[in-house]
């Protein structure tokens, strides 16, 4: 049995949930604006990224760190920007292997909001050797950010050991729903950087590899290989339920715009899905709210909030919503309760 447990900008919310035999324990010294963490696998090293471009790292008593990363040079940080999250290959072994880092790039020299000049999104690998970091390899770039928020960013392996990672839709509600550009979508790759044969888009000759022509494709007919699902509109952090062997699953965490906030359930049961937004946030049309006691599609009776049932649209595992107060679903995990 696992307990999935959600995060959100509500405080008074979290500690209602907040199970009975969890307990609050400061482990680490403070870190300047972390955005995500993880321990290098077989050992009690702790790596940390910060918004600034950090990519610390801290041993046990966790009482000091070591920069082993420093992308400050080149990333913004303006907004909701800066480097969002650090991943570690699965095969990592004896204090070697590579590690995978998200962030948005100032490939044009500056960090304005601006959809043709502007910075990128970027995925890129390095490879670490006993706490020395090598040159860096880049996966994947998106289009020029329009905006300075919504850049999803999380990376996680599923157990096929393919990569996936989440975009959101960089202030542009116009491109979750077009698969020629890579906003508003989770990609999916190998670990060379290839595409999985069964992404769903690959039998689609007109598909291209967006990466390569400026993170959309030349034409609105042709989607990109990289696109494993899309209708998000800010997936800022998403977990892999580690119960599930046979396939690959996962809970995508997007954040929503005035109303409603999303949990959604994704993985290979759910190739090529379409979670609707901007055409809906949570269970309803967008702009709707579909009344306070509205919990899905099927028990809400008023059809002139919710879509057709033949939209084609994924609905949330979970929304919940918030009308304009602050609440955005920020984080999951899935925990093991004690016996």
């Amino acid at each position: 049995l696992l307990l999935l447990l959600l995060l959100s900008l509500h405080i008074t919310s979290a500690q209602q949930v907040l199970v009975d035999d969890l307990e609050l324990t400061v482990n680490v010294g403070k870190f300047s604006s972390p955005t995500d963490l993880t321990f290098l696998p077989h050992t009690d090293t702790l790596l940390v990224t910060s918004k600034s471009g950090l990519l610390q790292q801290s041993e046990p008593p966790y009482d000091s760190r070591t920069t082993i990363l420093d992308l400050s040079v080149h990333i913004c940080t303006t907004g909701e920007r800066g480097l969002s999250s650090i991943e570690v290959h699965p095969s990592f072994r004896d204090g070697r292997g590579y590690l995978f880092v998200f962030y948005p790039h100032a490939k044009h020299g500056n960090c304005d909001e601006d959809g043709e000049n502007g910075p990128v999104n970027r995925l890129s690998r390095f490879w670490y050797d006993n706490g020395s970091v090598g040159e860096e390899e880049v996966f994947l770039e998106t289009a020029s950010l329009p905006k300075d928020h919504h850049n999803g960013g999380d990376i996680a392996f599923g157990n096929d050991g393919y990569l996936y990672v989440t975009l959101g839709d960089a202030g542009d509600q116009d491109t979750p729903q077009d698969t020629s550009n890579l906003f508003g979508s989770i990609i999916r790759l190998t670990d060379e950087n290839e595409i999985p044969e069964d992404n769903p888009f690959v039998s689609n000759t007109n598909a291209v590899r967006c990466h390569e022509t400026g993170g959309k494709a030349p034409m609105s007919n042709q989607p990109c290989l990289e696109i494993f699902a899309y209708g998000l509109r800010n997936p800022f952090k998403f977990s892999m339920n580690p119960s599930v062997t046979d396939q690959v699953e996962f809970y995508v965490n997007d954040v929503g715009a005035a109303s409603w906030e999303e949990v959604n359930v994704g993985g290979t049961a759910h190739g090529g899905a379409n979670y609707g937004w901007p055409l809906r946030e949570g269970y309803c049309k967008h702009g709707r709210d579909c009344g306070e006691t509205c919990s899905n599609r099927s028990n809400n009776n008023n059809n002139n909030n919710n879509n057709d049932d033949d939209d084609g649209f994924v609905e949330p595992l979970h929304a919940y919503n918030h009308f304009g107060n602050d609440a955005a679903i920020t984080a999951g995990t899935f925990l093991s309760p004690r016996a």
